[in-house]
């Protein structure tokens, strides 16, 4: 049986809600209070391709991946945007399960996957092998 997520995390990954609605706590206010603007966070994986994460890096280009990792293959790592020693075992498992250099870095070869297996399992499809 696949875990239930919260209905706020699915949709942000699959681009029906943006994360940068959640603001203040999912995105980045400025500080001038002339001009408070929110800078819009990522809202799906694609939109990560380029930032490699690993172990420390922290934000959400990470809570974007411990969401897809926990859809994809339901590793039940906490979604909270910190990469940490859960997140980096995740990422070596599905680095070695999907056929990739194992290192617990996810750059763009990691991300390009993880890009698909979410577009397959969000098309209903059984997410990747």
């Amino acid at each position: 049986m696949r875990k239930l997520f919260s209905a706020v995390s699915v949709l942000a990954v699959a681009g029906v809600l943006s994360v940068g609605a959640l603001a203040p706590a999912n995105a980045a206010v400025s500080a001038s209070p002339a001009k408070s603007a929110v800078v819009a966070a990522p809202e799906a994986p694609s939109q990560c391709t380029g930032t490699v994460v690993r172990y420390g890096s922290r934000g959400d280009c990470v809570r974007i991946l411990q969401i897809s990792l926990n859809m994809v293959y339901q590793y039940g790592i906490a979604q909270d945007g910190i990469f940490g020693w859960g997140t980096h075992a995740a990422v070596r498992n599905y680095q070695s399960r999907r056929g990739l250099v194992v290192d617990g870095i996810v750059g763009a070869a990691t991300w390009g996957d993880i890009v698909f297996c979410t577009s397959r399992y969000q098309n209903g499809a059984p997410g990747c092998p």
